[in-house]
């Protein structure tokens, strides 16, 4: 979803699209048929609502609010729908492609800083995580097998910055 530059098709545009929230870093695709939790875990949260951008410029996500619950994220033009997927203590956030006919799903656990200024999103590895799970529990047990896996998360998360 993050940190790939230029637009790119289906499942890889879709691991650029958030987040996140991004949520999801994307650095892995939207490559999983079911979410990681069916509904929001939590409220959207305001300090993630904003204009983000990566440090190179290349990268631009603007997350709005779409319900009390959901996050409309547009990644460097691109559509995609977001919610917090919270467990096992980690805060994950799962995201749809909205502009892929397959509409499949992207898993990131992201870091907000304190001071609410800078958003880091890591995306699953799919070597950990498999794209051929076909459901949400599945997913939650594979994602706790490997919360102790140092390789459960790609190698790059994507870092943006709020924009003023």
């Amino acid at each position: 979803m993050f940190g790939l530059g230029g637009r790119t098709t289906g499942s890889r545009r879709c691991a650029q699209g958030l987040a996140l929230v991004a949520m999801a870093v994307v650095l892995a695709s939207c490559i999983y048929d079911a979410p990681l939790t069916a509904n929001a875990t939590r409220r959207v949260d305001a300090r993630l609502v904003g204009d983000w951008t990566s440090d190179d410029g290349k990268e631009n996500l603007k997350v709005r609010s779409l319900d009390a619950t959901t996050y409309l994220l547009i990644l460097n033009g691109d559509p995609f729908r977001g919610w917090h997927s919270d467990f096992a203590d980690v805060a994950f956030v799962t995201v749809q492609d909205l502009d892929n006919p397959a509409r499949k799903y992207a898993y990131l656990k992201y870091a907000l800083s304190d001071d609410g200024q800078r958003l880091t999103a890591y995306a699953i590895n799919s070597d950990v995580v498999p794209s051929t799970l076909k459901s949400s529990s599945e997913a939650r047990r594979l994602l706790r097998a490997g919360l102790e896996n140092p390789k459960l998360f790609v190698d790059e998360p994507l870092e943006l910055v709020r924009r003023k």
